[in-house]
């Protein structure tokens, strides 16, 4: 297998696996009428325990590597790979009002 088909793949098997877990898990909470306080408490020790941020970021990693010569930075030092995330960070993260 060449090494983009492969990193393509071990991305494709570990976000499968993650959603697998953590669609089980929520399941499992929704069955249990789970708690805030519980449902918190499970996700935090099923992304410590199976490592899943590390796995996402690992997948980001291997992923950007493959397109990383198409990628055109600008004066910040910037693609539009990195403007889209951060669209998509300001837009998930709660803002203060002032």
């Amino acid at each position: 297998m060449k090494k983009k088909d492969q990193v393509i793949f071990d991305a494709v098997a570990t976000l499968g696996f993650i959603d697998t877990i953590l669609y089980r898990l929520g399941t499992s909470l929704g069955e249990r009428d789970a708690s805030i306080e519980t449902i918190q408490r499970e996700l935090f020790n099923t992304f410590s325990t199976l490592d899943i941020g590390n796995s996402i970021s690992d997948i980001q990693s291997s992923l950007r590597e493959l397109i990383e010569d198409s990628l055109i930075y600008d004066e910040n030092n910037m693609s539009k790979l990195d403007y889209i995330i951060q669209e998509k960070v300001n837009k998930y993260t709660p803002h203060k009002e002032e």
